[in-house]
C-alpha cells in the first residue's frame, strides 16, 4: 500500500498529507518535501485528477498499522520489480527510480 488520500475543501496540500500520514500510518510529520505531481484519469468517473506525492523527511512516532492500512511491508526497488502493482504505483515508482530517490 501506498498512504494516500484526498485534500479536503479548504485544506493545504501539506496539511492533507500530514492528516493523511496520522491516519494510516499512525506518524506525525515534522518535516515533509513537495516531490512531484502525475495528472491521471479516473477509470471510473472518467474524470481528470492530479497525485501528489510528498517526501517524508522526519516524522515523530513509530510507524504502525491502523484501521485504513492494516498490513504493512517494505519492499526494496528490486523486489518491486517482481510485485503486481496498480499503474499509479508503478508509475510512482518509475519516477523515484529516474530522480535516484532510492
Amino acid at each position: 500500500m501506498c498512504p494516500s488520500g484526498h485534500v479536503k475543501k479548504g485544506e493545504a496540500l501539506e496539511q492533507a498529507f500530514a492528516r493523511e500520514m496520522k491516519e494510516e500510518l499512525e506518524i506525525i510529520i515534522k518535516k515533509s518535501k513537495f516531490l512531484f505531481s502525475i495528472d491521471d484519469i479516473d477509470p471510473f468517473s472518467k474524470r481528470e485528477f492530479t497525485h501528489n506525492f510528498m517526501l517524508v523527511e522526519a516524522y515523530k512516532g513509530k510507524i504502525g498499522t491502523s484501521k485504513e492500512a492494516k498490513m504493512l511491508k517494505w519492499f526494496t526497488y528490486e523486489e518491486l520489480e517482481n510485485e503486481e502493482l496498480v499503474l499509479i504505483v508503478r508509475r510512482l515508482v518509475g519516477r523515484l527510480h529516474e530522480m535516484r530517490v532510492f
